[in-house]
């Protein structure tokens, strides 16, 4: 899978959202609504079924270039019901970016 051929999006979906199981009454019961959510991946899959959004890619041999090259481990990955959601919006930086142009924060110190 070549990583360049893959949108990054923002996916917003519908969840299921619990009561909490407390006695409520079935006025306010008929009152309680979906959890709106939102995600930022790569968006691997998008059919008729489902929606697979992946946040993290591996970088083979530390070559970020070779990433992109051939895309082969992934992980933090959601698989969303495509009944569930509501919008996909692709991601597009507003300008062309170079690694030499990135600044590297250290924040573990």
């Amino acid at each position: 899978m070549d990583i360049k051929d893959i949108p990054i999006v923002k996916v917003t979906w519908q969840d299921a959202q619990e009561s909490g199981g407390s006695w409520t009454s079935v006025e306010e019961i008929l009152t309680h609504d979906c959890a709106i959510c939102e995600d930022v991946g790569f968006l691997v899959l998008n059919d008729d079924t489902k929606v697979i959004i992946m946040r993290s890619m591996i970088i083979a041999n530390g070559s970020l270039e070779e990433a992109y090259e051939e895309l082969e481990e992934g992980g933090s990955y959601i698989a969303i019901p495509k009944s569930w959601v509501v919008n996909i919006q692709e991601l597009v930086p507003s300008g062309s970016i170079e690694e030499e142009d990135c600044q590297v924060l250290d924040l573990l110190n």
